[in-house]
């Protein structure tokens, strides 16, 4: 078997994951890959969670653990990109796996590592499926073939040689889905990342992930993919935490903002599709999120609020 040399670095964030951060641990810590690191962060867990965590960093020094009172998942997703950012090499790569969630198989980092070695990639991306804890859980995906469009660019990206670029087909940007999970992303282009973004807002919880859209517009980006490499899997009482107001005025329209605004401020970092890929990725959003925001209504969360009054804010606010 062929030795790489990057390092791979994982970061986790977790929160009262008691039932499943175990086997999301052991997903990490069985790959055939060894020369990792897993960076998990507590994030003022009340569960046995930190127990869990500290157990299983006993029993393996490639854990390292550290904590934070954010009781946010956008400003611990801040905090530990922050912190991993300090400790990569350029040649090494990241990767974010949430707490729920779970490596596919044991050689899913190898399959990345072998992958960005072919094709001298520099972000490589990550298909996945999803099990459900049960029916709730199932019914509870909002947008019927949620991940189809980013699971078919998955596929067509595995089987280019070479790899790809935004340059070369806009589409990536277009079904390439936002979180930082499904991407595995070399340690010079994750800091620049990292470097150019804003500290969030402190009332932020969700969508930190729309930025990374840019990760995949520099004009160095150079894009390939794997393959089913881990399972998204959704459980309802992770997936029914009740919205509020701000989750859309504040985070959807704030992390867009950010989003438009290192470009705005970078644009010599960018490739030339940038803009319309940023224009059309914002104006999709504003289609999918009146719709979020219709459904909740529907099911009696957001009182006093609307898909207008939402559409107005927006266009107000989306500079």
């Amino acid at each position: 078997m062929r030795i790489y040399h990057p390092k791979a670095y994982i970061m986790m964030r977790a929160h009262n994951v008691d039932s499943f951060i175990e086997k999301s641990i052991n997903s990490v810590l069985n790959q055939d890959y060894k020369n990792l690191k897993l960076i998990i962060l507590n994030d003022n867990s009340t569960d046995n969670t930190l127990n869990i965590i500290n157990k299983k960093a006993k029993d393996d020094n490639r854990i390292e653990v550290i904590s934070a009172n954010n009781n946010s998942a956008a400003l611990s997703a801040e905090q530990i990109m922050r912190y991993t950012a300090s400790k990569v090499f350029n040649t090494d790569f990241v990767f974010m796996l949430d707490s729920d969630d779970f490596f596919s198989n044991s050689f899913v980092i190898s399959d990345v590592m072998e992958k960005v070695a072919q094709t001298k990639a520099n972000i490589c991306g990550l298909g996945f499926h999803y099990e459900f804890a049960d029916d709730n859980a199932k019914n509870l995906i909002l947008q019927a073939g949620m991940g189809v469009p980013h699971n078919s660019l998955m596929k067509k990206l595995s089987e280019l040689s070479s790899g790809a670029t935004v340059s070369e087909n806009k589409d990536i940007a277009t079904n390439w889905d936002t979180p930082m999970w499904n991407k595995a992303i070399r340690g010079d282009m994750f800091k620049r990342y990292v470097s150019l973004l804003p500290s969030f807002d402190r009332q932020a919880k969700v969508c930190e992930d729309f930025p990374t859209t840019l990760l995949l517009l520099f004009k160095d980006s150079k894009l390939t993919a794997v393959d089913d490499a881990y399972a998204f899997f959704k459980h309802y009482s992770s997936s029914t935490v009740a919205p509020v107001i701000t989750d859309f005025t504040v985070d959807r329209i704030g992390f867009l903002n950010i989003t438009n605004g290192i470009y705005k401020n970078n644009k010599d970092l960018f490739a030339p599709e940038a803009e319309e890929v940023i224009n059309n990725f914002i104006s999709k959003k504003y289609d999918v999120i009146s719709s979020i925001v219709q459904t909740k209504i529907n099911q009696g969360f957001l009182n006093g609020f609307s898909v207008a009054e939402f559409q107005r804010i927006f266009k107000e606010k989306i500079k």
